[in-house]
């Protein structure tokens, strides 16, 4: 490996400085972002160019570079080092892993990414209802605002996003929430308003609706339900996020062994008396059981709390928000997504039916049929 080389690209990470200059929201979340990445970066930078410059240290500079860069973004020299020596135990990211099998997706028609066919709406609750899984009813299914149904225990949902943009509960007299501020509505005449908010400020990229029934849980404080939200690997739960919206915005996670952690790396301090601490087991089996009928070696598995137990929100495929995972969860998660694809190849190999995403896919492709 040429030092000169690697002197050189270590150098972008010294002078990396956030444009200030545009004032737009994404702007000042990517800035927010790079300002984070870029001084984890000069710290490790420097570090390693302090030993490179120091006879006889090339090695232990070797070595902490290979623990602080991912496969992502190492340049081909220390690459191929890493292979010839062996040191291959920090190149797994699911950040990586997982926008390689999107761009698979997309050059397979997401029939090579089964949570691809899987992870839209419609065919979430058919997979649900193929595994005998309790889901919300739908009321009306791709409607315009000036078509929807607002009556009181409906909830609102565009058919893709994330996030909560777009979600509306209508569980109080004429009231509804916005869930994803947290703001009361007083009437129908603000929820339409703000409908057609999110619509021309494309938080909602179309003017397609579903009503669904609302699901209530009594045991919360305000009546409506949690959500869980559980990274799966192929029968294999290595994170959970706990999030209530209201009365008071909270969220907290869990590791692999149902330790406190943080969900994710700008999330605040950890609390140190979560409450429940713990999801019921009935969850975890759940989570588990969806993703071991989908061949897919990840899948994030939202279920919902309700007084009859666990309620299947929706299925994700990629997180939108995988950047904000610190280094080492990104690697641990990445090392996770290898085991279940090698799980998921055995049981490929040994004749696993996986019968309930059979009839979805069959179901989906004679769709494709019907409407090309």
């Amino acid at each position: 490996m040429q030092k000169a080389g690697f002197l050189k690209y270590l150098s972008r990470y010294r002078a990396m400085v956030p444009d200030a200059r545009d004032p737009g929201e994404m702007a000042r979340r990517f800035r927010r972002y790079a300002a984070t990445v870029a001084q984890d970066k000069q710290a490790l930078a420097a570090q390693v160019w302090a030993l490179l410059e120091a006879d006889g240290a090339g090695d232990e500079a070797l070595q902490i570079f290979a623990q602080g860069f991912s496969a992502a973004d190492t340049p081909r020299e220390v690459a191929q080092f890493r292979a010839r020596s062996g040191q291959l135990a920090h190149v797994a990211s699911l950040r990586t892993q997982l926008m390689l099998r999107a761009r698979k997706s997309l050059l397979h028609d997401k029939t090579a990414c089964p949570e691809y066919i899987a992870q839209d709406k419609k065919r979430a609750y058919r997979f649900a209802d193929l595994l005998g899984i309790r889901r919300p009813a739908v009321l009306q299914a791709r409607q315009a605002i000036d078509s929807l149904d607002l009556e009181m225990g409906h909830a609102l949902k565009p058919p893709r996003g994330s996030g909560s943009r777009g979600v509306y509960l209508l569980h109080e007299g004429n009231r509804a929430v916005d869930l994803r501020c947290g703001i009361i509505l007083p009437d129908r005449d603000s929820l339409r308003a703000a409908l057609h908010a999110d619509v021309a400020a494309r938080r909602v990229p179309l003017d397609v609706w579903n009503v669904e029934g609302l699901i209530r849980d009594a045991a919360t404080p305000s009546g409506l339900p949690d959500d869980w939200k559980f990274h799966c690997f192929y029968g294999e739960i290595m994170l959970m996020g706990h999030i209530r919206k209201l009365p008071q915005p909270m969220v907290f996670g869990l590791d692999h062994a149902l330790r406190p952690t943080r969900w994710f790396q700008l999330d605040p301090t950890i609390p140190e008396n979560p409450a429940p601490q713990h999801p019921c087991q009935s969850f975890l089996d759940l989570a588990r059981r969806i993703s071991l009928a989908l061949p897919s070696p990840y899948i994030r598995v939202d279920l919902m709390t309700s007084q009859e137990g666990p309620v299947l929100s929706e299925l994700t495929a990629r997180p939108g928000v995988l950047h904000l995972h610190d280094l080492e969860t990104d690697r641990f998660l990445g090392e996770a997504l290898l085991q279940a694809e090698a799980r998921l190849e055995r049981d490929l190999m040994q004749g696993k039916p996986f019968l309930a995403y059979k009839t979805l896919l069959r179901e989906w492709r004679a769709y494709k049929a019907e409407t090309a």
